[in-house]
Order: C-alpha cells, then structure tokens, then sequence
C-alpha cells in the first residue's frame, strides 16, 4: 500500500536543511545518554530537536514519517518521565530512526508524492521498532512504580533552589507561569464538562512543558518536578492510556494553586518557599503518579489534600508595576497643564500672524512713501535712504514668516504629542472587564460540585473596559452574587427536570457600554424569589410593621435582600445563611456611587443590574455658558437639547414649560437655579437641554451650547464640602476652569424652587403660628419610609420637610432652619453616617439634634451612628407610632413651643 503525500515542493529545500541540522544534534544527544549526569536535560534536547523535525515534516507534508517523529517524541517523553538510560538495542534504534530521517530527506521530492514499496517498508519497520520500546518501557515503568511508591513515601525527596536567582529571568519565569496555568485550568474546566479532547491535552501537556522549562532556567528544582509529573499525566491522557476523570481534575487544579503563589514572591524567598513546601511538593507529586499510573483519587485523599494548602500562606502582590489612583490622577492634572501651556503656542502663533499683518501694512506705506519721493523727484541720497529701509522691511517680514513656519511646525508636533500623552493616560485607567472575572469559572465548578448542582456560568462583554478604580471594587460584588446564584437560585438537578427545565442550571453575567455607564448585569435561570414569602420574612423580622409591609413594592422588598444581616435561608451553612453576602454587593456600589436594581420572576430566575459609571477621571460633557461661565453636563445625564423660539413657550399657573412629543417640561434658567444674575435673552433662538427620567423631567435654559469636551475632572478641596448642585470641577484646552453639575442635586433643586419649598426664605409672609411650630428635616431614599415619616409627625403638628438622600438632605439643612433632622443610614451618593458627621462638622449646624433611624439593629452599626454624633439611633423594626414620636418628644419637645 503506497502512502499519498502532498510535498510542498517550494519548501523542500526547508525539511533538507532542517534534518541536517537536527540530526546532527540528535545523534551528539543519544551519545551522551551513556556519560551524562542529567539525564532528564538530555532527554530534554532530544524532545525540543525531534519537534523541530515534527514541525518541518508537517509544514512540507512529508506525511510518510509523521507517525514516526511522533513515536520518537513519545519514546524520549517516556524515558525522560522515569529517568532511565537507554540500553544498546534501544540506542541503536533511536539512530537508526534518525538515519531514517537522513534517507528521506535525501529522495527527490518526486519520490516521496508517492513513495516506493522499499521506503514504505523502511518507515514501517522503524515505527514498529519505536512502538516495541514505547511497549516495553510501559511494563517496566509500571513495575517500577510499583516497587518504588513505598520506599519514595518514606523518603520524601529534597528539591535544590538556585542560590542566586537573577530578577529579570524571575520576571519572565513568573509571566510563563501566570500563562501556561491559565491554559492548563480553562482547559481543564473545558474537559471536565465536555470530554478528553485531544486538542486540548495536548495544549495543557506544551503548557506544563514550558513551566518545567522555565523553572529549569531559573533554577526551581521543585516546580521542575511537579510540572513534570503533571506533563506525564497529560501524556498518558493523550495516548488514551487514563481519562482525567473529576477528581483527578481537582487534584490538578491544587497543584496549581500552589504554582501560582511562586509568582507574588521576589526571588530572594523563593528557597525559602521550596523548604517549607517540600512536604506538599512531595504530596502532590505522589498524587499525580497515582493519577499516571491510573488509580483513582478518593474525595478523602482530595479533601485532605485541600486542606493542605489552605494552610499555605499566600500574598496579594503583583508582578507588575503598580501605580496609585491618586498619582495617575496627578499626571491626568499634569496633561492637562501641558494642554493649555501647548493651547498657549497656538495663541502665541496668532498673535505673530497678527504682527507679521501689521508689518506687511508698515511696508505699504514704505511703497506708497518711496512713490511719493520719487514723484517729487527727491535727492539720490533720499532715495537710497528709502529704499534701504523698505530692504530691511522685506527682511524682517521673512524673518517673521520663518519664525512662523517653525513656530507652527512645533505647535504641530507639541499638539501630537500632547494628545498621545493625554490618551495613554486615560488608557492606563482602564482595563478589560475579564481582569474581575478570572477564576469565576473555576469558582462556580466547585461550588456547584460541593452542593451537587449543575451550573454553567457564561460570561459576555470580557473586552468592555473599566476604570480600574471601578474594576477593583467588582471583584467581591460579583462573587457574591455568583455565589448566592448558585445556592439560592439555581435548583438541583431532579428539581429542575420536575419543572420541565435542562438538568443544568445557566448563569450569566455580561457587561457593556450604555450610554456614556458601565451596565453589569447578574442573571440565573433558577427559582427565583417567591415575594409573598420575602414580604413575611420581613415582618417575621420586625423590620417593617404590618402597614409598612403591604404597601412596599416588588422593587423595595427586593432591596431588602441587600441588608446585612438579613439572609432568606433559616439554616446556616458554610456558603450562606449568616446574612453576610449581598451587602457587599450594595455597600461596593455605593463606594463608586453606582445603582443597583433587581428583578425576579418566580421559578423563572432572578437578574440584578448595576449601572456604574465608565471612569472615575475623565468623562464625555456638554460645555454651556452662564452669565459669561463655564459649566458642564455629563453626556450620560442628558436626554436631548433642542433650540426653541420664545413663541413656543407656554404660561401655566405662572409656570413656564414647553411641550415636546405631547409632553410638558417644565422651564427654569439654569442661573436661577445657581443664584447669580441673568438677563433674558435678547435672541429669539434659546438653547435648552432636557434632563430627567420618564416620570419627570425639566428644560434648563443656558446662555450658549460650547459643544462636547472629554473633561478630566478634579475632585474639590474636601474643605469645601459639598457644594449644592456641583459634583466636581475641570480645566479646558485654554486654561478656563469649568464645575461640572450633579445632575441629581440639580434636578432636586428645581424640584424645590418649582415646588415652592424654599420661597418661605427669601421673605415672605409667614404666620406666627407658623413660626411657633417646630420644624423637622427627614432624609430617606426609601418613598414609603419617607412618607410614614412624614406623616407621623405632622399628625402631631410638627412641620416637616423631606430629602430624598445625603446630598439633598446637606443642601436642604444648609438652606433652612431646623429643629431636628431624622436620617436613614443606607443612601445614595451620601450614606447618613457622611451626612451626620458634616453637620456636626458644621460650626452653624452642629446644634441640631440628629436622630439616625436604619434597618440595621447590629451592635456596631448603632456604635457607628452615635461615633458619627447622632443624637438618637432608631432601628427601623422598631418603631411604631408611639416610638418614634416619643423619640422626637425626648429630642426637641412638643411640636409648639
């Protein structure tokens, strides 16, 4: 039977100079088997010289010997994994298989298209010769585990460490470790859950041959050896000789676990590390025999071996250079510096062109001068005297052109290179949303195995960037929530078929850019939350009383589940039922001033989104004027601008608005809102920007659109506070400073002005009944809580005014004269425990009594209010009627008086 190949005959002269290579080291490297000291560095040469034969073979299709180069790869594998000699008759078959390869590629390239019966025959008898040594080594590899495990379990080997290992190998010993372990755990997840792919044994088999490579270089005798035992188990994977069945897997991944620590140690403790470890080097390279020599892993022997290395100490650090927020935000603020000082080139470039104009005027007058003298038939010394100036003229205009050209070309490049230095800074901010996503698959296989559950986890969006501040903070968040997926939401496998659903349970979690904000969504395909039993949970609690609980909505009870110490599951386990969990979740968000929102559907899933915003530093803005002002609105927080005329503006109940799709919006100037000065518009044309939701929303007029900038915000002085309705502050391209607005502060400020909150303080009439009742400010995101509140205690008279979280609760208590001020704990943008300590911060407010009213009833959380200085801590749960009244009775007395 003859053997078809498609020689590549462009590239044969390639596979000639390739075998002569090679084989030359193949036949120096089989001499020194006999004399050599380290074998397996020996065996090591043999393997890198017969791949690089495997590669030219495959690349010019000399198919004829592929078999064979790969049973020559297999031999030296398997000689090097029991670190043996070859006797005479092996060795005489390795060179004989090397003289084969001499004799191919001696044939003209005719020849080997269809190959003779006499090299058919040649090739046939070296692979059966390579296939006898193959089979006798298996016999003799297996007897001599055999004989050798016990006396190896008695003596445990000792692993040598370079004295001195050079730091920049380190690194990229290090950076081949991180990479070779991603492939090996992927690709052990991909075949736990599919099958014993070939291709991917043999990925994870290069991948432990470069970790045993490297550590070799650097000196690591230990990590040799394990990545060695690992390889070898990979090997007999491939060859079909074991399957990698759950456990083996797991054991795998442990040994992984241990690897990966050498990477957060410098090289001075890498000794060090080897001599505590030994014991567990020792242990694991045991099990991965076992494994190879296909006995099966116990979960016992697993579960101890876990054990193990949790006592193993572990570091946080990292290989890479690591640079703090605050000084990338230096060097965002430098940039900025560098863009108006370039801003200033171009200024300086025009006022030249300016000059170099009047100087062209100068030398008109020169020309209309010297016409006039020669008309009037002036003195030659005269007309000299003229023309000589009207030369040096003409020289220094081209002077001042050169200057220019150069000055331009400078400009140029200085622009250029200013906006790549601004471009790399901002890039250095972000990162791809897969860095807060490594090893969540390897986190939810574990636990869904531990709770006998069937979970896929699918991860959508990994290349979306993140501000690397945002990033950070999602690390805890999203394992979370993982984590209370798979042990509340997803079913077990026979529950899930009883509800006519696939045996595994799908969980996914997927990130992307919407409108200018970072949008991080949860989402399972389990049970879901039943918000009957959620509702009775809660009264169960006492943390809301019976009224209180049927009028909250779908929306406000799930937001119960994010409270600490609050868990629906009545027995404790090792994953959840402490009430620890989702929390963190909430507390996280609020640290980068995020939203959280979630949604369930019963014995459908859950899905919790968290909308955050892209960066911290720079943003996408709206540039306005306001009375000769820079200001801007963040992109995200705007819905559409529009230019109206003044006919379109329509009068109700003295209020302006305008109508846009059958929509009324309400009109305010925004230097109404800011409390400076403003004239009406002499233009009929007035710019507008709408903001808002679909519940409400308001038209803000400005005196000018600028256009859109990308602003690198500046946080304010913390001296100053927080300033009504400015979130932050930024310097344009020229220089000018710009504040940023708080689109929620804004919006609740025109809330206020078209409400008519505030028009008692800018002086008018107010009865003196009025003045003797007592007033009282209430702080709660929560509507319902805000609205019993308040209506508890104007049933006792007191009057009382409402803020819908920190920041409009500072505002308000800055603006008006209260008597006491009641505050939630959890809020946005400001949690109560901020807003209480700047008003007893606040010389002018420090006086009014704060009573702090939460859902929280820890110990620690009330220590946390009274340490802030509030007056009162009341939990929620709590108070009735009567409590709470009680409370503000104790606080600032009856209502008049």
């Amino acid at each position: 039977m003859t053997n078809k190949n498609n020689i590549n005959k462009a590239m044969f002269d390639l596979f000639k100079s390739e075998i002569e290579t090679q084989s030359e080291k193949l036949f120096n490297s089989i001499k020194k088997l006999d004399s050599s000291d380290d074998l397996c560095s020996t065996y090591e040469s043999l393997i890198n010289h017969t791949r690089a034969i495997k590669g030219a073979v495959k690349l010019v299709h000399v198919n004829i010997v592929i078999l064979t180069v790969e049973l020559l790869e297999q031999v030296f594998s398997r000689y090097q994994s029991i670190n043996i000699k070859t006797d005479k008759p092996g060795t005489d078959i390795l060179n004989s298989t090397v003289n084969l390869f001499i004799y191919i590629a001696s044939l003209p390239s005719e020849k080997l298209d269809t190959p003779e019966e006499k090299t058919n025959k040649k090739v046939k008898s070296c692979n059966e010769q390579l296939t006898s040594l193959l089979n006798k080594q298996d016999k003799c590899g297996s007897s001599k585990s055999i004989t050798t495990e016990s006396p190896q379990s008695e003596k445990p080997l000792s692993f040598s460490t370079a004295e001195n290992i050079d730091p920049e190998m380190f690194q990229l010993f290090c950076t081949e470790l991180h990479n070779s372990i991603d492939i090996i755990n992927n690709n052990l997840l991909e075949i736990d859950s599919d099958s014993q792919d070939s291709r991917l044994l043999e990925s994870m088999m290069r991948a432990a041959h470069s970790i045993k490579g490297a550590a070799r270089m650097v000196g690591i005798e230990g990590v040799v050896k394990l990545a060695h035992a690992m390889e070898d188990v990979f090997v007999a994977a491939q060859n079909n000789k074991i399957n990698l069945l759950k456990n083996s897997i797991d054991q795998i991944f442990i040994c992984n676990d241990l690897l990966i620590q050498i990477k957060s140690l410098p090289p001075s403790e890498i000794a060090q590390w080897t001599q505590e470890n030994t014991h567990y080097l020792n242990t694991f390279i045991k099990l991965l025999t076992s494994i190879y020599n296909g006995q099966a892993i116990t979960p016992e022997t697993l579960k101890q071996n876990n054990s193990l290395t949790e006592k193993i100490s572990t570091s946080t650090s990292d290989n890479m250079v690591k640079v703090s927020t605050s000084r990338i935000n230096k060097l965002v603020g430098l940039a900025g510096e560098l863009s108006v000082s370039s801003n200033w080139i171009r200024q300086h470039s025009d006022s030249m062109l300016i000059l170099k104009r009047k100087h062209n005027d100068i030398l008109g007058q020169i020309d209309l001068l010297r016409s006039i003298i020669e008309d009037n038939k002036h003195s030659e010394h005269e007309n000299k005297l003229i023309i000589d100036i009207q030369h040096k003229a003409e020289n220094y205009r081209d002077e001042i052109t050169s200057q220019l050209i150069s000055l331009d070309s400078f400009d140029r490049r200085s622009s250029n290179i200013n906006s790549k230095i601004n471009h790399e800074i901002v890039a250095s901010r972000m990162r791809p949303f897969s860095d807060s996503t490594r090893g969540f698959k390897r986190m939810v296989r574990d636990i869904s195995n531990s709770l006998n559950k069937k979970v896929i986890l699918k991860i959508e969006g990994e290349d979306t960037l993140v501000d690397r501040d945002i990033i950070e903070k999602l690390d805890a968040p999203l394992n979370h929530m993982i984590r209370n997926a798979i042990d509340h939401g997803i079913e077990t496998p026979e529950n899930r078929l009883l509800k006519n659903k696939p045996e595994s349970g799908t969980i996914k979690v997927s990130a992307n850019h919407q409108s200018g904000r970072l949008r991080i969504q949860v989402k399972d395909d389990g049970r879901g939350v039943d918000i009957e039993k959620l509702r009775r949970k809660i009264l169960d609690k006492n943390l809301v009383n019976a009224n209180m609980a049927e009028s909250l909505s779908k929306s406000e009870l799930l937001d119960f589940l994010f409270l600490p110490s609050f868990s629906t599951r009545s027995e404790v386990t090792e994953l959840s039922g402490r009430g620890v969990g989702l929390d963190v979740v909430h507390s996280a968000l609020q640290q980068v001033r995020g939203k959280l929102h979630a949604d369930t559907e019963l014995d459908k899933g859950m899905e919790i989104n968290m909308e955050l915003p892209l960066t911290l530093s720079v943003i996408r803005s709206l540039m306005v004027s306001i009375n000769n002002e820079f200001y801007a609105f963040p992109l995200a927080k705007i819905q559409s601008l529009m230019t109206i005329k003044k006919q379109d503006i329509s009068i109700f109940e003295d209020k302006q608005y305008i109508s846009v799709n059958d929509k009324h919006i309400g009109l305010i100037h925004c230097a109404q809102i800011l409390g400076i000065n403003y004239s009406s518009p002499e233009d009929n044309d007035i710019p507008v920007i709408i903001i808002g939701d679909w519940n409400m929303s308001y038209g803000l007029v400005v005196d000018e659109l600028i256009g859109e900038r990308g602003l690198a915000l500046r946080t304010l002085n913390k001296k100053l506070g927080k300033i009504k309705d400015i979130s932050s502050a930024a310097i344009t391209d020229d220089g000018e400073p710009v504040l940023v607005f708080d689109i929620d502060d804004l919006q609740q400020s025109i809330h206020d002005i078209i409400t008519g909150k505030d028009l008692y303080k800018v002086g008018a009439n107010i009865s003196l009944d009025t003045m003797t009742h007592k007033r009282v400010l209430v702080v709660d995101d929560s509507l319902t809580v805000r609205e019993i509140e308040k209506k508890l205690l104007e049933s006792r008279g007191y009057l009382v005014d409402i803020a819908i979280d920190g920041v409009d609760g500072w505002n308000t208590v800055r603006n008006g004269n209260y008597d006491l001020v009641i505050s939630d704990i959890d809020m946005p943008r400001m949690n109560g425990i901020e807003f209480i300590t700047m008003i007893k911060n606040d010389a002018a407010l420090r006086s009014i009594p704060v009573m702090m009213v939460s859902y929280k009833d820890r110990a620690e959380d009330k220590q946390k209010g009274l340490e802030a200085g509030a007056d009162y801590y009341l939990t929620k749960g709590s108070f009735h009627d009567d409590t709470l009244l009680d409370a503000v009775v104790d606080l600032i007395g009856e209502a008049k008086g």
